[in-house]
């Protein structure tokens, strides 16, 4: 199991469950986690982590939990899927049952700040001290840690940090897909 949203570098706990569907008592063998563009997950993918399992009865089935973390940079539309006997030093009755993947899941590059609102007065005097509520949304996919809000004044509608700075509003955090007024 992986959440359907990930973002790029991100570390996530991902459970796994094995299943030994032959008669006989599986030796050591390991499980390799891979990120993939399409469903059909092989060792030729991205790699992530592996586990290493010391033996598996004959009928038993083995769940854990290993952490995996995202390679930075990633973005789109992705699958985990994992390959058990990835070394294949076990001789199995049935080799191409050997792969599963959960997805698609969305991997993304974390907080996307955007201001959503902002209420001006049309004219103002010089020297006037006003109130200006400013809205932002989060639109990534991870939360942004402490951030401030810069309002500035400019002669024309590219604002830039070149222009007049008025004031900045400090906001903590914001989750993803939240809004701060």
């Amino acid at each position: 199991s992986v959440p359907t949203t990930l973002n790029s570098g991100e570390m996530v706990s991902v459970q796994v469950t094995v299943k030994n569907q032959g008669t006989v008592k599986a030796g050591k063998f390991y499980i390799g986690l891979y990120l993939s563009s399409d469903s059909i997950i092989t060792t030729g993918d991205t790699f992530l982590s592996d586990e290493y399992l010391s033996t598996l009865a004959a009928g038993a089935e083995e769940s854990y939990t290993t952490s995996i973390t995202l390679p930075k940079n990633t973005n789109g539309t992705y699958y985990v899927g994992a390959i058990v006997d990835t070394k294949g030093k076990i001789t199995e009755s049935d080799e191409t049952n050997n792969t599963f993947a959960v997805g698609p899941i969305t991997v993304g590059n974390g907080p996307d700040l955007v201001v959503t609102g902002l209420g001006v007065p049309s004219a103002l005097a010089s020297g006037q001290t006003v109130s200006v509520p400013v809205s932002v949304r989060n639109k990534g996919t991870g939360t942004a840690g402490k951030f401030y809000i810069g309002l500035y004044l400019s002669t024309d509608s590219t604002i830039t940090t070149a222009d007049t700075f008025l004031s900045q509003e400090y906001i903590s955090s914001l989750a993803a897909g939240a809004d701060e007024s």
